[in-house]
């Protein structure tokens, strides 16, 4: 009988082949096994990677101006990965805003936002990746803006 490492894995793969073929009746080899092992490995580790990555999130400028007026605003969008987010925004007359959105499908979505002074708007948006554009109203005013870059 061999001996060593190598007897080892040997010894225990013809085992495992063994067990296979009693319990599911099917002949089986060795690779295989090892194969279907390995794949429930890779399997479990992007399972977990997946599972940690959701808690992150992506930030994207923003930009944009109220129409008929000279006000304008600037920001940023952070975006989760669940297809929510929210707004952080700054007017050029001072006022800060702060807002949450939600995508609908892959490219399309929408948000409320609300400014210190009291306004309130609703807004619109597609995006193409890491860029779109979007409209929306507050108060009696609307607005455009740009997402990224």
């Amino acid at each position: 009988m061999p001996t060593g490492v190598f007897s080892t894995i040997l010894l225990r793969s013809i085992f495992f082949r063994m067990l296979f073929k009693r319990l599911f009746k099917v002949n089986i080899c060795a690779p295989y096994l090892f194969k279907t092992f390995f794949s429930f490995i890779v399997t479990s580790i992007l399972m977990l990677f997946i599972s940690i990555s959701a808690v992150q999130a992506m930030s994207l400028p923003i930009r944009g101006a109220v129409k008929n007026s000279t006000e304008t605003f600037t920001g940023t969008a952070t975006v989760h990965l669940n297809g929510e987010g929210n707004l952080k925004l700054a007017t050029s007359k001072g006022i800060a805003c702060m807002g949450n959105f939600a995508f609908e499908s892959w490219s399309k979505g929408s948000g409320k936002v609300q400014c210190e002074d009291g306004r309130l708007g609703t807004f619109a948006f597609v995006t193409g990746g890491f860029s779109g554009s979007g409209s929306g109203k507050i108060a009696d005013e609307s607005f455009d803006f740009i997402i990224g870059k």
